[in-house]
């Protein structure tokens, strides 16, 4: 992971307009390939500087990915004007030293267990398989479409790092009684219709279907993100063509909240709140 550090001289008299500028503008950072998590800190020193760390899974991921897009473009409008002098970039690799403590509940989430499924952090190891999954088009239907291996590779990367930052994330899910793969799903960072979101997602292989099995799995992501990570909400969606999706949507407590444009295709969202769902689970 590449840590990149933008230390933010914004002009005299502009710091107001410049956060608001930037709530508007951290949409799109957000949305980019290889994008982990960012922060905008203010200096205490220095009310007119700002330092913006961003968190990216490869270095090209911002230097060739990002600055290349075409919503580089809407960034730069929103942003460069309030810069004196320009900034100078930089970007670190990994620590070399890390006083960070232990986390003994990210450590426990990266393996569970339900009645029928057992349930693994994602690793470089279980690449095979998600490729062919994502090879199949019955199961990448209602998931945008195939993935070709390059995609897929990024993609396992980008889920193996999303562990290491979040203490959480996606799992292999495997046949408990066979260890057969099943599927994958979990928890993830996204941006639904601008806004930053943590999502319970889910997808099976097509002899897992229609067991119960993705209300199995979410039901099992809810209860790592309320109880192992004590998050405070999150949400879900799918294809308003794809009932079966929505259904289990619904089997796992989500609540319909409206209907969203993501991946320029229309979808349901579903929101579920740690009190909502603490106040009927027993």
């Amino acid at each position: 992971m590449i840590l990149e550090v933008a230390p933010l001289d914004v002009r005299d008299g502009e710091s107001a307009r410049f956060e608001a500028a930037f709530a508007e503008a951290q949409a799109i950072l957000a949305s980019m390939c290889g994008y982990r998590r960012h922060e905008l800190r203010r200096c205490v020193e220095s009310p007119r500087r700002y330092l913006l760390l961003v968190w990216w899974d490869t270095l090209e991921d911002h230097t060739v990915g990002f600055r290349g897009s075409a919503e580089y473009a809407r960034w730069k409008a929103l942003l460069h004007p309030f810069y004196d002098p320009f900034p100078r970039v930089e970007h670190y690799g990994a620590p070399r030293l890390d006083g960070c403590a232990p986390d003994p509940a990210a450590d426990a989430l990266r393996r569970r267990r339900t009645a029928r499924l057992a349930l693994t952090a994602i690793g470089a190891d279980d690449l095979a398989e998600i490729e062919r999954m994502h090879r199949d088009p019955a199961v990448m239907a209602t998931l945008g479409g195939v993935r070709d291996d390059a995609e897929t590779r990024r993609m396992v990367r980008r889920w193996i790092a999303h562990w290491d930052a979040h203490g959480f994330g996606l799992w292999i899910a495997r046949d408990a009684a066979t260890g057969a793969f099943a599927g994958r799903g979990g928890l993830q960072h996204t941006v639904v219709a601008g806004r930053g979101e943590i999502e319970v997602a889910y997808a099976l292989a097509p002899p897992y279907w229609g067991r119960g099995l993705a209300t199995e799995l979410a039901s099992a992501s809810v209860r790592a993100a309320f109880e192992g990570r004590g998050l405070a909400e999150l949400v879900c969606f799918a294809l308003v063509t794809n009932r079966p999706s929505q259904r289990v949507m619904e089997k796992a407590g989500f609540a319909f909240e409206r209907e969203v444009a993501h991946a320029g295709q229309p979808h349901r969202l579903a929101r579920l709140r740690a009190a909502d769902w603490r106040a009927r689970t027993p």
